[in-house]
């Protein structure tokens, strides 16, 4: 299609003043005129030269007639000689090299985007796609950086219904009410269990959702859906914590209709006292005659006892926490003369003296005598019964843990020079196909944020055999690693093996590399 929608050069012969034409016409009939004259030819020619000259591509003229279209990347001019897209390029993108693989006019059109969003992995994937066609990820190291309180404690609530009308699993995503209570809350998602000979629904809302308190019983709906709330155990206080208690003693939940809770010692003190109990199942149709009790304490502690005017001192090797008016039960042996051994008792504590150190009334003679000490099963519970469970507690993820996948903030080990920090809150890695010194330079110019360090990861994904070969011995790699997808020995399926000492010899250019490792 021309480019040029009307030419001046060829009105000019018609365009003369009559005073200018009357001196050569030669010829009139009707709009045809001739005219003659070398003089009068002379002058047409200058004239038309003149008007062809600002007509031409790039021109004057041209360039008038196709303003618009020189500002549109997608109609201006594009030929083997000239291409105004060069000019684009020059003033939006001075950065970004011109052989780009992806359509040039497609990146001019987004070369406001890419720089809007600089810095983000947004930009990172646009800019790789447009110049190398490849794609990436990008890590973050302080992702993996080790912080104090990082880690994320995670809690689920819930209630467990029965289906009166609908399809309960329709509830997710929905605002759920309480008939009675009028409570709401916003559902997350819904799975079905069968307890004992009941099918449940558990329907677990977010926290942050619930306004009010559901009751027990009370019918919930939703958009025409209705579920009925079952009992479930809430929480268990710790009444009374007792001493002697470890880990391994068990927790015994009762209840003439309640089924399928139960429950763990979570927390203790150094002498056993029982802090906390976490449950493990909420269970289900508890009801407020439920009991919960704990095995026999089995923890003892070794001591030396004094008896004097039936007043026995007892010395503990370890901290006894008793106090004054608890019961503390005894066992004396090792003195086969004295009146105790052999004697099992349980006492009340009259005084305490300190931590390790305390007394009990026995009448008896005087005498001394090895001493065991134990604790009677004195720990008390109760349980609160309503609607909403609140699952066992987790950590999220490993952040904040000393662990395998955790990094002190620093070089990476084995780095002989210290700067560029990689393990640090300030830097990123471009993982992608392509060596570092590709796309570096690059990078670095036009979307690298400021106040920030770039690494480079190669992501090789590569067929491998036993008799490839690499050359070259520029490189010298912190670690090296190759992941199967298959068991081919000595590398097993599933599993990444890291090299144990710097990798040499292997010719791309990063600062990790990940190799996964197939079969032809």
């Amino acid at each position: 299609m021309p480019r040029l929608q009307s030419n001046v050069s060829a009105l000019v012969a018609s365009q003369l003043p009559d005073y200018i034409r009357g001196d050569y016409i030669t010829y009139a009939s009707g709009n045809s005129i001739t005219y003659s004259g070398a003089i009068y030819n002379k002058f047409i020619n200058f004239i038309e030269a003149y008007y062809k000259f600002l007509e031409k591509e790039t021109g004057p003229t041209e360039i008038l007639q196709n303003a618009f279209n020189y500002n549109d990347v997608d109609k201006t001019l594009k030929t083997a000689n000239i291409s105004i897209l060069s000019s684009f390029f020059k003033q939006y993108t001075p950065d970004i090299p011109r052989d780009i693989l992806s359509n040039k006019e497609f990146f001019i059109k987004h070369a406001r985007d890419l720089y809007k969003t600089k810095g983000s992995e947004r930009a990172f994937a646009f800019l790789f796609r447009a110049l190398f066609d490849e794609d990436l990820s990008v890590f973050y190291p302080r992702d993996i950086i080790i912080k104090t309180s990082d880690g994320e404690w995670i809690q689920r609530k819930f209630l467990r219904v029965t289906s009166l009308v609908g399809d309960p699993y329709q509830l997710e995503n929905r605002q759920i009410t309480g008939k009675t209570s009028k409570a709401t809350a916003i559902v997350n998602l819904v799975v079905k269990e069968q307890i004992s000979s009941i099918t449940v629904y558990e329907v677990e809302i977010d926290k942050n959702s619930v306004y009010g308190t559901f009751i027990p019983g009370e019918i919930i709906s939703s958009n025409g859906i209705e579920v009925t709330s079952l009992p479930v155990i809430s929480n268990i206080n710790v009444l009374n914590r007792g001493r002697g208690y470890t880990a391994n003693n068990t927790i015994t939940i009762t209840d003439i209709a309640g089924v399928k809770a139960a429950a763990e010692i979570s927390s203790l003190s150094d002498t056993g006292q029982i802090k906390s109990i976490s449950i493990i199942d909420n269970g289900i149709n508890y009801t407020n005659s439920t009991t919960i009790n704990v095995s026999s304490p089995t923890l003892t502690a070794n001591g030396y006892a004094v008896l004097n005017a039936n007043v026995l001192t007892v010395t503990s090797t370890t901290s006894h926490g008793l106090t004054k008016n608890s019961n503390v039960t005894l066992y004396f042996s090792g003195n086969s003369s004295s009146a105790l051994n052999g004697l099992t008792t349980t006492r009340l504590v009259t005084d305490v003296i300190d931590s390790k150190k305390f007394k009990v009334n026995i009448i008896a003679n005087d005498t001394n005598s090895n001493v065991t000490i134990s604790y009677p099963n004195e720990a008390t519970f109760s349980a609160n019964i309503g609607a909403i469970g609140l699952s066992n507690g987790r950590w999220k993820s490993d952040k904040g843990k000393l662990s395998g996948t955790n990094r002190i903030e620093g070089p990476t080990p084995d780095k002989t020079n210290t700067d560029p920090i990689y393990y640090q809150v300030y830097s990123y890695v471009l993982r992608s196909a392509l060596s570092t010194a590709e796309w570096r330079n690059t990078v670095i110019s036009s979307i690298h944020p400021a106040g920030t360090e770039v690494f480079g990861e190669v992501l090789i994904d590569s067929i491998l055999v036993s008799n490839v070969k690499t050359t070259g011995t520029s490189e010298i790699w912190d670690y090296f690693a190759i992941t199967a997808d298959k068991d081919i020995p000595p590398f097993s399926a599933d599993m990444t093996t890291y090299s144990t000492s710097r990798f040499t010899g292997f010719p791309v250019t990063a600062d990790h590399v990940f190799v996964k490792v197939a079969t032809l």
